[in-house]
C-alpha cells in the first residue's frame, strides 16, 4: 500500500513538472518530450514542402535551341505528311541551383494546453539540427533543406514518391532530387556533419552523370524532330517514346514536356493524314499503313478505326 500511494506521488510530481506525456499525431507516433526553455530550429532554413515540389524537381535550364531542318526523300513513309520546313528544338541543361537536397518528413505536435512538447520529428529538430558543431554549420548554405508535413493530405504525393509512409525521415537528395541515402533514426553527435560531407562529396559525379543523361536526351529530343520533319512518324514517335520514358526515370519534368509536344506535333500529322487517306480510292490499304505507323497513338489509331469501322459498316 505505502509503495503503490508513493508511486502515486511521484507520478503526480512528474506531471506537474514536465507536463502530460502526449502522444503525437499519426505522422510520427512517438510520445512527445518536455523541453524546457525556447526550441532552437537549427542553423538551417527549411523550404516549407508540398505536392508542387514534385513538378519543380527535374526542372532544368534551357540551352541555346537547335534548328532542325527537313530532308524528306521520296521513299519516306509519309511522303504527303504536312510538316514544316525547319522547327527550333528546346535543349536543356543543368538547373541553376546544384545544390543537393535534404527533404525532413516530420509531423508537427503542438500540446493542447500550449506548453512546449516535442514528439520525435521534433526531437531531431532540437537534438540535431539544433546542436550542428561549426563544421556543420558551415555546410549549411551548401544544401537546400525542405520540410514536408505528413500529416498534410497535399503532400501524399511526395510521400509516395519517395516510399516515406511514416516520419521522422531525412532523405538525401542530389541536386535533381534523386534519392541517394536516406535516415530514419535520430543523427547521433557528429553523424549530420558526416551525412552532409558524404554528399557533397557524391554531388560532383551526380552531376556528371546527370549531364551526360541531358545531353544523351537532348539528341534524341534532336532525332525525333528530324524524323517527323523528314517525313517518318514512326521513327519520331520511337525517340519521342524514348525520351518520355527516361525522364519519367529521372523526374525530369523539362525532358518529359519536350517530349509531349513531339508526341503532339506526331498526333496532329498523324490525324491530318487519316483525313486524308479516308475518301480515297485506296483507302483500306491506306488506313492499314497508316495504323502500323502510329501504333504507339491511341487517339490516331482510334481515329482508323473508326473510319474502318464507317466502310466496313452496310449503308
Amino acid at each position: 500500500m505505502r509503495r503503490a500511494r508513493l508511486v502515486l506521488i511521484v507520478a503526480a510530481l512528474l506531471a506537474v513538472l514536465i507536463g502530460p506525456v502526449r502522444v503525437a499525431r499519426a505522422g510520427c507516433g512517438k510520445a512527445a518530450i518536455g523541453i524546457p526553455g525556447a526550441i532552437n530550429p537549427g542553423a538551417m532554413t527549411f523550404e516549407a514542402g508540398s505536392s508542387g515540389f514534385l513538378e519543380h524537381m527535374g526542372s532544368l535550364s534551357l540551352a541555346a535551341p537547335v534548328t532542325v531542318r527537313g530532308t524528306p526523300s521520296p521513299d519516306a513513309p509519309c511522303p504527303d505528311a504536312d510538316v514544316p520546313a525547319e522547327t527550333d528544338v528546346e535543349q536543356f541543361a543543368l538547373p541553376r541551383d546544384t545544390r543537393p537536397i535534404i527533404l525532413f518528413f516530420s509531423c508537427r505536435f503542438r500540446d493542447p494546453l500550449d506548453v512546449t512538447k516535442l514528439c520525435h520529428c521534433g526531437a531531431i529538430r532540437h537534438f540535431t539540427f539544433g546542436a550542428l558543431r561549426p563544421a556543420g554549420v558551415g555546410m549549411v548554405e551548401q544544401f537546400r533543406w525542405i520540410d514536408f508535413d505528413v500529416d498534410l493530405a497535399g503532400n501524399a504525393p511526395v510521400l509516395r514518391a519517395y516510399r516515406n509512409p511514416n516520419s521522422p525521415v531525412l532523405v538525401y537528395c542530389d541536386p535533381l532530387g534523386e534519392e541517394v541515402n536516406r535516415r530514419a533514426t535520430r543523427c547521433g553527435n557528429g553523424e549530420l556533419e558526416q551525412d552532409m560531407r558524404q554528399l557533397l562529396t557524391r554531388a560532383p559525379t551526380q552531376l556528371r552523370n546527370h549531364q551526360r543523361r541531358i545531353d544523351r536526351l537532348n539528341r534524341v529530343l534532336v532525332a525525333g524532330w528530324q524524323a517527323l520533319l523528314d517525313r517518318d512518324p514512326q521513327a519520331a514517335i520511337r525517340n519521342f517514346r524514348s525520351v518520355e520514358e527516361q525522364a519519367q526515370q529521372h523526374r525530369y519534368v523539362s525532358f518529359r514536356e519536350g517530349a509531349g509536344h513531339g508526341l503532339e506535333a506526331c498526333v496532329e500529322t498523324g490525324l491530318v493524314l487519316v483525313s486524308r487517306a479516308a475518301p480515297s480510292a485506296e483507302a483500306p490499304a491506306k488506313l492499314r499503313s497508316l495504323r502500323n505507323i502510329f501504333a504507339g497513338l491511341e487517339e490516331v489509331t482510334r481515329e482508323i478505326d473508326r473510319e474502318i469501322e464507317g466502310r466496313n459498316t452496310p449503308r
